[in-house]
């Protein structure tokens, strides 16, 4: 019997979870989608990362390894994020960065990503906090 569109029939594995149902046919559907987006989701910093390879092969931004070692002699710590930023305002980019330090303070630190020069550093205040 062929199953007609829109009904989930599938056959299984005897060592596989059985799901009963139209909530197992749900599970299946959503997992199936996943499976298809999560590579697209992963491609979706690609363009991010071309725009920063070009932006410093052209000189216009530092590479990121270097102004971390500009942060790290500003503040030690680990590092949690790093992003690249347009700034409309004053038409540059930006390094947005956030660390943790030994005492478990988060710290955030923007930086000029031309000049490498630090714009602000700030701790990260935590939800809930003032």
């Amino acid at each position: 019997m062929t199953p007609e569109i829109g009904q989930c029939h599938e056959s299984r594995a005897v060592a596989a979870p059985v799901h009963s149902g139209r909530r197992g046919c749900k599970l299946r559907r959503l997992a199936r989608l996943l499976i298809v987006l999560l590579p697209m989701a992963a491609q979706a910093d690609a363009p991010d990362a071309e725009l920063a390879r070009r932006l410093v092969e052209s000189g216009r931004i530092l590479p990121l390894e270097q102004l971390l070692e500009r942060v790290r002699a500003i503040r030690a710590g680990v590092l949690l994020e790093a992003e690249l930023e347009y700034e409309s305002d004053h038409q540059t980019y930006v390094y947005e960065i956030e660390l943790l330090d030994d005492a478990g303070q988060v710290w955030e630190l923007e930086l000029d990503a031309e000049t490498g020069e630090l714009i602000e550093l700030a701790p990260e205040h935590s939800q809930g906090s003032p």
